[in-house]
């Protein structure tokens, strides 16, 4: 199984498939999307997005999906990322292409999860390329933690607030997970401000265990950085992946990966 796995990890030919589905999404002037795994939506079904770096996927990224799934009422549960990354940030710990490997293999026990990529960021626009891509949707459900949600409803993030936020909930609703000490109240606490409740209706809390609500992926990055251990908020075929690949530990062997994977996209994998 091991060696099986490892195969996977270094599959050059799928890397470099990635890594040019990028490119080329990344380069397309219009709004738009590509699913890369899961089976498509069917007519009428609630499909749920969880955006996200996913530098590296922690168990709570698969733990808040899985919730989607089972409390949430949703029939797929997509990981979302964007390729803004390609051209606007600077690219730090796993490629994109690495990320989008490792969540192709942790979705495929379960056809109800996925995973899209879109060429935009903002959740107005991810909403807008999901409805025009998949119009027989019943509902589209973002999953995200409670900072999220106090963000999107923050003033200072708009010229037009209100606007804004009925261009969004028009779109889609919004499954709300706590984040350490933040609980239900918080959440029913921020829709009840005279200047959101007029949105409550398209705002759901979500729970999750008290486990789950403070792993983070920079957390991850930092502790392997500071030469710590991988513990239980990494899943298994991601620990698995970081000792095949080097990955946040060792930067000097990762590089001799990542120039690989260059070269595969620009090439060929056999190069």
């Amino acid at each position: 199984m091991k060696d099986s796995m490892r195969e996977r990890f270094n599959d050059y030919a799928r890397l470099a498939e990635h890594g040019r589905a990028l490119r080329s999404l990344a380069s397309e002037p219009m709004p738009a999307a590509r699913q890369l795994a899961g089976a498509p939506p069917a007519a009428g079904a609630r499909l749920g997005l969880l955006a996200g770096s996913f530098n590296p996927p922690t168990v709570a990224h698969q733990t808040l999906a899985e919730a989607g799934l089972a409390d949430g009422g949703l029939d797929h549960v997509w990981f979302s990322l964007s390729t803004r990354t390609v051209d606007k940030e600077t690219v730090s710990g796993a490629l994109l292409e690495d990320r989008l490997l490792l969540l192709d293999l942790l979705v495929e026990p379960d056809s109800r999860l996925g995973v899209v990529v879109l060429n935009r960021g903002l959740y107005v626009d991810q909403a807008r390329i999901l409805r025009a891509a998949y119009p027989q949707l019943s509902e589209l459900v973002f999953l995200v933690g409670f900072d999220k949600i106090v963000q999107i409803f923050d003033a200072r993030y708009y010229d037009d607030r209100d606007a804004a936020l009925a261009a969004l909930f028009k779109l889609a609703t919004f499954l709300v997970a706590p984040r350490g000490d933040d609980e239900g109240p918080a959440l029913a606490a921020l829709l009840a401000q005279p200047e959101n409740r007029r949105f409550a209706h398209a705002v759901r809390p979500l729970d999750l265990p008290l486990t789950m609500r403070e792993i983070a992926s920079s957390t991850v990055r930092q502790d392997l950085a500071d030469g710590g251990h991988l513990d239980a908020s990494v899943l298994p075929l991601v620990a698995q992946f970081i000792g095949e690949t080097g990955v946040y530990a060792d930067e000097a062997r990762y590089r001799q990966r990542a120039a690989r994977i260059g070269h595969a996209i620009q090439d060929g994998p056999d190069t």
